[in-house]
């Protein structure tokens, strides 16, 4: 409730003292005598006199009076404190990425191709689990603990992992690598890799490949990036998409197989909401989408120019065939409800007009969130809202790194990962 200024207090006595001189007495007209205009007058001037004073009184206290303090304003975003910040140790050229289970399991990892796993992500440091040190070769699958060397852990990937997508049913993760090795691990009640089976989808033809994303739906992940090199059937070297299909087939491993698109550019970002639907984009603008995403390069349908090539989309998430969203290499986050569209069934939202969004996550249509710079996500509960849907908050007001990767199995538990060396938990039962 607004305190009542000055002039409004001192309006409202003078109000009071007048309606009280109305009910002075007055003479009916047959009680009139000689005098009775003399003493109405002088009563009159005394009700003023007294009514004045009483007024330059209040008008004293009242400027005498000490004044309230304004009630302080609403913080524009929730206050970091719904967040904890976790420093893990080992982590190689900064952390890049996190996705996380339903169940509370994560799996992180660095640019040096490190694995970090928890069962228990805001338990401190010592509930991440860091598998560093030695070199796994593709060949081989490591099982639990009593596979670790002597030296306490295990370097996953000879590369830096670019992406990790976690199953709903079965609980288990997928990570991939830059030169495209396959690693699926499987939670232990101690947050360790209780499963690391590592495959190789190896260089097709005679070329380079080089991959950028996953996205997994059950035990089917789709895998995809660029390929630099010699096609079949086509005169020169070309650059083009890839998309690649790994298979769950049991302790065995896994099998794999893959498409080069010559209609697009290396491919950036993938998202598949079931293994019957996939959205990509590459690093030409375009968007591509594909009801077989695991049969040839004619089941994919690409839609150019959805933005210019310089700010093409650099993340992906749709968490259902009629929503998506996706952020830019200059601070968009660019949202449909349908995917399968012309380049217009994409809207551009501007969030940070100053630097690159890192990561985005997305639970529904009512909830996404998404890492920005220095330590700031932002989170909309209506992201087709535009910008004034979008609150930011900073997750740690210490932190100057970006926020490069973020997973939300619900909407009161967000795992976040910085370019550092830092993990951020956010935990609120409210949502």
């Amino acid at each position: 409730m607004m305190v009542p200024t000055f002039d409004e207090r001192a309006s409202t006595l003078t109000k009071s003292l007048l309606a009280d001189a109305e009910r002075v007495p007055r003479r009916r007209p047959n009680d009139r005598t000689t005098t009775g205009s003399w003493k109405a007058v002088t009563a009159f001037a005394a009700t003023v006199i007294v009514i004045s004073g009483a007024i330059v009184g209040v008008s004293i206290a009242l400027r005498s009076a000490s004044v309230a303090p304004p009630a302080p304003a609403r913080p524009a975003a929730r206050p970091a404190a719904d967040w904890k910040s976790i420093h893990l140790l080992g982590v190689a050229g900064g952390l890049s990425g996190v996705a996380c289970l339903k169940s509370g399991y994560c799996v992180a990892f660095d640019q040096g191709g490190d694995l970090f796993t928890s069962a228990d992500p805001g338990g401190g440091a010592n509930a991440w689990v860091p598998w560093v040190n030695d070199v796994v070769p593709p060949c081989c699958r490591k099982s639990g603990a009593s596979a670790l060397p002597s030296d306490g852990g295990i370097k996953v990937f000879t590369t830096p992992a670019v992406g990790v997508s976690c199953a709903v049913d079965p609980t288990r993760c997928v990570v991939v690598g830059q030169s495209g090795d396959v690693a699926t691990t499987l939670p232990q009640a101690n947050g360790a890799l209780g499963t690391l089976r590592i495959d190789g989808l190896g260089s097709p033809d005679s070329g380079h490949l080089s991959i950028a994303g996953i996205s997994c739906d059950l035990a089917v992940c789709f895998i995809v990036g660029g390929f630099t090199g010699q096609i079949p059937g086509l005169p020169a070297a070309t650059n083009a998409g890839y998309v690649a299909t790994y298979t769950e087939t049991g302790a065995n491993g896994g099998s794999v197989g893959g498409t080069e698109l010559p209609g697009a550019s290396a491919l950036t970002a993938v998202s598949c909401p079931s293994r019957s639907f996939c959205v990509a984009a590459d690093g030409s603008g375009d968007v591509l989408t594909s009801t077989v995403p695991g049969g040839t390069a004619s089941g994919w349908t690409i839609t150019h120019a959805v933005l210019p090539a310089a700010n093409s989309i650099s993340a992906i998430s749709c968490p259902t065939v009629t929503f998506c969203a996706a952020i830019t290499r200059q601070g968009d986050v660019v949202t449909s409800t349908d995917p399968t569209g012309r380049a217009s069934a994409w809207r551009v939202t501007r969030l940070d007009g100053t630097t690159s969004l890192d990561s985005i996550s997305c639970l529904a249509r009512d909830f996404c969130i998404v890492g920005g710079p220095a330590g700031a996500v932002f989170v909309s509960h209506d992201p087709l809202g535009g910008s004034s849907a979008w609150v930011q908050m900073r997750v740690t007001v210490q932190s100057a790194d970006a926020i490069v990767g973020v997973s939300c199995p619900n909407t009161s538990f967000c795992v976040g990962v910085d370019g550092g060396d830092d993990v951020h938990v956010y935990t609120n039962p409210n949502g």
